[in-house]
């Protein structure tokens, strides 16, 4: 038995002495009602049923088909189970559902809460469905029925008849969760995660249950969707490119390095990155054969990860020295420049009590020269071409 199921257990049992104690504190106060002791009786049966569920051996087959999907759901909704988990329970009733012939049986199937909560009129719950038992023996023998076993006879018929309907969105409801949810576990498109939802709210799954299911369906779609044009990305080389001179041993070499510091499949930074990062980065594109507009864009969503991050001023002025001499006299930030230095130095030789002032002041300076270079990735480009191209000379 698995963690998940151990849990679950662990709570129903807890659930089950909840269920006990509340009763014998009623009948204390003599205000036990003989409605009370049958719901009292349902519920623990109902519990005792799904521990016992729970604790079979998934890949053993039977003849059983389990149904309480909306009690047994509103169970886990309040169990401390997590989503992934509650979810994985639920799959594993329904595929073992039609593992056990659900989908290839004609025969009728019914619950026996059915007949706890149907009116009969003529007979009891307990002979009609002893009737049901009987099968079709019964109705075999009509002709020689009396007046009275005929009248019972028709009522079961028409309890059947309901209870057909009912069992045939039971039975659709598997077909069309096997067609877009089994059989296309890493394939399902947006509209199959739609008739999915449609057949966990026919079987009457609880409403919150299905809102997560749909939520988890819908995220690993997107993280699907995302990975395969990621892989339309990357697989995208420049016709000037040296791709078409890269082995693929080699090009997936890059693309594992590259993957150190960015994540195709979310499409972004997978942290932030050191200046001297963000150029190994430019020049692993580059020699994967990205066309430069998509070097950039890479670059910019690097540029937005870095932004968040907190950092000292001397730290980053030492970081971005040279980029910034690069830029210097392109975009007049001379004068930027030298307040910098003025603070960090005033920082550097200040003391204790002035040393936060002068490294927000610092920092202030910082940001603004930031703000002054221009964020058009053209250092980065040109550093990432003055390295040595020739795939015999890079090691990764």
């Amino acid at each position: 038995m698995n963690q998940t199921k151990a849990k679950l257990i662990e709570f129903i049992r807890e659930a089950q002495e909840s269920l006990f104690f509340g009763r014998e504190e009623l009948k204390r106060r003599n205000m036990l009602t003989m409605s009370d002791e049958e719901n009292y009786k349902i519920h623990c049966a109902s519990l005792r049923y799904y521990v016992d569920i729970l604790k079979r051996n998934p890949e053993e087959k039977s003849n059983e088909i389990f149904q309480d999907f909306e009690n047994f759901s509103g169970v886990l909704s309040i169990s401390p189970l997590n989503l992934r988990e509650q979810f994985q329970l639920i799959e594993e009733l329904l595929a073992q559902n039609i593992a056990n012939g659900l989908l290839e049986k004609n025969a009728l199937i019914t619950d026996i809460r059915d007949f706890e909560q149907y009116p009969f009129q003529t007979m009891s719950k307990e002979e009609a469905l002893q009737m049901v038992c009987d099968g079709a023996g019964i109705f075999s023998q009509e002709k020689s029925l009396s007046k009275e076993e005929r009248a019972k006879l028709q009522e079961v018929s028409t309890f059947l008849m309901k209870s057909q309907r009912q069992s045939q969105v039971f039975v659709k409801s598997h077909r069309v969760l096997q067609e877009n949810y089994f059989q296309k576990r890493e394939t399902y498109e947006a509209e199959d995660i739609e008739k999915i939802i449609a057949s966990l709210q026919e079987l009457k799954i609880a409403s919150d249950l299905v809102d997560g299911i749909h939520y988890l369906l819908q995220s690993r779609f997107g993280k699907r969707k995302k990975a395969k044009e990621a892989k339309k990305l990357v697989f995208a080389p420049s016709s000037t490119s040296s791709r078409s001179l890269l082995t693929n041993k080699e090009y997936h070499e890059l693309q594992k390095e590259l993957e150190k510091y960015y994540s195709f499949t979310e499409k972004q930074p997978i942290r932030a990155l050191s200046l001297s990062e963000k150029v190994h980065c430019t020049n692993l594109l580059w020699q994967m054969g990205l066309k430069e507009e998509e070097i950039k864009r890479i670059l910019k969503q690097i540029d937005r990860k870095t932004a968040q991050e907190e950092y000292h001023p001397l730290a980053k002025y030492t970081e971005l020295y040279s980029k910034i001499s690069y830029y210097e006299t392109k975009n007049g930030s001379q004068e930027s420049r030298q307040r910098l230095e003025e603070c960090l130095q005033e920082m550097m030789f200040a003391s204790p009590e002035d040393y936060a002032i002068w490294k927000e002041i610092a920092q202030e300076e910082m940001q603004n020269l930031i703000h002054w270079m221009p964020r058009d990735q053209e250092y980065e480009i040109q550093q990432a071409k003055q390295y040595k191209k020739s795939r015999e000379n890079y090691k990764i």
